[in-house]
């Protein structure tokens, strides 16, 4: 069946994902502070599903690390303007003439920051993000972006790109089509193959 509708996952396959780990100056464990919170489930999937805000998790973090809340919180705002995007996936995505939407496992500082600052809107005309939805499930998110797009396109001709492979499985087993990004040189190759 065609593909009418691609979904986006965000981290590791629009972007480099490790953005928030850039180096807080004079606090060296800040990267392994930051794996660390977000190994944590309590405090990353409370982020996620909007339970905690980044205030508070900026909180978290400078207990962590002995530094003041509000220099981490200024270095994560920092951070998410500094992302580093797939130029190769950006360019397949901002070509594309299908209907796209980005389906992302993120808290709010995505939605308040990111997007806003990178347009993500002028490419991706909807954005369904896991704090807004409540949902960790890949698949639910990507329903909620279906009914945003257009309530005629169909889970079997709606093709999620994501680097997860329980995320691209879970919308397999949905009804769905996937891709697994695994790097920008094998998606090079294979983009003439997707839609």
């Amino acid at each position: 069946m065609s593909i009418k509708a691609i979904l986006w996952d965000f981290g590791d396959t629009l972007v480099d994902e490790n953005w928030m780990q850039a180096p807080l100056e004079g606090f060296p464990g800040w990267a392994e502070a930051y794996r660390r919170a977000m190994g944590d489930s309590k405090l990353a999937d409370g982020w996620n599903l909007g339970r905690i805000e980044m205030v508070a998790v900026s909180e978290a973090l400078g207990r962590d690390i002995a530094a003041p809340s509000d220099l981490v919180l200024a270095h994560m705002l920092k951070a998410c303007r500094n992302i580093i995007f797939f130029d190769t996936v950006m360019a397949f995505a901002r070509e594309c003439p299908l209907p796209q939407a980005i389906v992302t496992i993120n808290p709010d500082i995505f939605s308040y920051v990111v997007a806003p600052h990178y347009q993500l809107n002028d490419t991706f005309p909807v954005i369904v993000t896991s704090w807004e939805e409540v949902s960790l499930s890949k698949a639910a998110l990507c329903d909620v972006a279906l009914s945003r797009l257009d309530g005629n396109i169909s889970r079997s001709e709606t093709l999620l790109i994501d680097n997860k492979a329980k995320n691209t499985d879970e919308w397999i087993a949905a009804g769905g089509q996937s891709y697994l990004f695994t790097n920008e040189a094998r998606f090079e190759e294979d983009k003439s193959t997707l839609i």
